[in-house]
């Protein structure tokens, strides 16, 4: 056993050994040596700044995961002691049942983090971090780096950097297929915060900011979350760069649902499409979107789906039963919608009325109320509610209504 100071472990003579191993739990202060002549373990906290920026240029990190609910489980025996249980809590000690499942529900709030969940007075503190953490993070992100964590998406970059998170709010492992990129998720508790900042920001855009709404309404097309219950399927985007090359994108969609097609700018009716007879526009604000009729006679004609024939519009024969769906993804509950005689310049030669009649046989409209999206499918609201009104008794009032906090 060799004692000194903490700075000076590396004048031990087994540390210049460059064949030995040294396991260090450094403190958290960015100039602290590290380096020696043997080879050095560190085992640290997910702080870049203080303990692995730029690591790579003489070393590599890996991640440790984080505690699984079984292995909570299996600390309970050991780790659930009368520290344990809130102040008014009764809890019966020997009952191994209902141990574990206060340690469940704990997890369920905290994270499967030991010290949060077998302390009361850290599970108190841990709740609060997450709630704070996470109302102040929800004001410094943008909408789009929002829904992706609220739904559970997350980083694997490699760089390492991208692992320096708030473990208060978020979740870290190694990524599924390697122990040197990060797996970020999001805790529910701070989902639970998060939604009700995204579900008013929703509400609260405005025809000002259309094209941003069109990037919001791109995420929520990939899959990321559900609408009253109903959840899109994981879909990529598709780019495109003109308007001939969106609809040459669009016709090649036979039967293909993976892939979201993402109309170049001032394409006609639709911002996006899933297939050739799937439809999405994206209408921000609360004024009712509209149809021209021209602009859908041009979608018809780009798409191949029809033609004209002595100032006519005639569905071609092998679309002549198309049953097409055109989605208005508003951030309101409005259901309504004006298909407008706006023929333009190059369709003066067809009849209002039989555009219209066409349009009302061969497509559905269908609304999305965006403001009602809801996060990842592991997540449930209303267990965490439930939870939460569980401690009320236990917990400082002042604690409590703070989560409540609108």
């Amino acid at each position: 056993m060799w004692k000194a100071p903490a700075d000076d472990w590396r004048r031990s003579t087994i540390a210049g050994s460059d064949n030995a191993f040294a396991l260090i739990d450094p403190p958290e202060k960015e100039d602290y040596k590290r380096a020696a002549p043997c080879r050095v373990v560190m085992l640290v906290s997910n702080n870049a700044k203080d303990h692995y920026k730029n690591i790579l240029k003489d070393g590599e990190l890996l991640l440790t995961s984080m505690p699984t609910e079984p292995e909570m489980l299996a600390m309970t025996p050991v780790l659930f002691t009368e520290r344990t249980a809130l102040l008014g809590q009764d809890i019966d000690l020997t009952d191994d049942a209902v141990m574990k499942k206060e340690v469940l529900e704990r997890c369920a709030l905290v994270g499967c983090v030991p010290r949060h969940v077998f302390s009361h007075k850290q599970f108190e503190a841990g709740l609060n971090a997450i709630v704070r953490r996470a109302r102040a993070v929800a004001v410094e992100k943008r909408t789009e780096a929002l829904i992706q964590y609220s739904y559970g998406a997350v980083t694997t970059s490699d760089d390492n950097d991208a692992s320096s998170v708030s473990s208060s709010i978020y979740d870290i492992d190694p990524s599924p297929d390697s122990r040197r990129k990060p797996f970020i998720r999001l805790k529910a508790l701070a989902v639970w915060v998060w939604l009700d900042e995204l579900k008013q920001h929703f509400s609260d855009l405005n025809g000002k900011v259309a094209f941003r709404y069109e990037d919001h309404c791109g995420l929520l097309l990939r899959g990321f979350g559900s609408f009253d219950g109903t959840k899109l399927p994981q879909r990529t985007l598709l780019p495109t760069t003109s308007q001939k090359h969106t609809s040459a994108l669009i016709r090649g969609k036979k039967g293909d649902n993976s892939v979201v097609v993402v109309a170049s700018t001032g394409y006609p009716v639709l911002d996006y499409a899933t297939s050739l007879y799937g439809w999405y526009n994206a209408k921000v604000g609360e004024s009712a979107p509209t149809v021209n009729s021209g602009a859908f006679v041009s979608l018809l004609l780009n798409l191949d789906l029809a033609y004209k024939k002595e100032s006519k519009l005639v569905m071609k024969e092998e679309h002549e039963e198309a049953k097409i769906t055109l989605t208005m993804m508003r951030n309101n509950a409005g259901t309504t919608f004006a298909f407008k005689d706006d023929a333009g310049k190059n369709h003066k030669d067809l009849k209002f009325s039989d555009v219209e009649e066409l349009f009302q046989k061969h497509v559905t409209v269908k609304y999305i109320d965006t403001s009602k999206w809801d996060a990842r499918g592991d997540y449930n609201k209303a267990e965490i509610d439930k939870l939460l009104i569980k401690y009320k008794d236990q917990l400082p009032a002042e604690t409590f209504n703070s989560f409540f906090k609108k």
